[in-house]
């Protein structure tokens, strides 16, 4: 597997949910990967706690020693300041909240932190594109019914 530009947040709780209480407060939880996944251009951390991961079986208790130790050579330090406006980290995760837009705030350590990835980001604005799923300056995209008369591949070509 080869993960690229992705924004992982870990933190305390996540709940009872397929086993996940004992794994809760970690930035990632990735066991059993072996030589074969390749993660880098990713933003890693997390929120309220001290820095730890799991990759492949080896635990780091920092994000140099993670860096130096995995395929995440270009990766980037994160936590929830990444994000425009005030989002809470959903803990713990039921019930459900009201959806958030995870826009990107200007200037953090996940803008211009990524890789291109041909056909997904070709259009990046910056020096490189940026981490997570909506590009800084892009409008979010919409999920779900539309209203009667709007032509989607028009509005998708606008943007």
């Amino acid at each position: 597997a080869i993960f690229r530009n992705n924004l992982h947040i870990g933190a305390p709780g996540g709940g009872t949910f397929g086993n996940y209480a004992r794994r809760s407060g970690w930035a990632l939880w990735f066991p059993r990967t072996g030589d074969q996944c390749d993660m880098d251009y990713n933003g890693v951390g997390l929120h309220g706690m001290k820095f730890r991961a799991n990759m492949s079986g080896r635990e780091f208790d920092n994000f140099d020693s993670f860096r130096k130790g995995t395929t995440e050579k270009h990766g980037v330090l994160v936590d929830m300041s990444v994000f425009d406006g005030d989002i809470a980290f959903p803990n713990p995760p039921v019930p459900e909240r009201k959806p958030v837009t995870l826009m990107l705030k200007a200037g953090s350590a996940a803008v211009d932190a990524g890789v291109v990835i041909p056909g997904i980001n070709s259009n990046y604005t910056g020096k490189s594109p940026d981490l997570g799923a909506i590009e800084l300056g892009d409008k979010a995209p919409h999920y779900g019914p539309r209203e009667r008369g709007v032509d989607e591949a028009t509005e998708w070509k606008s943007k």
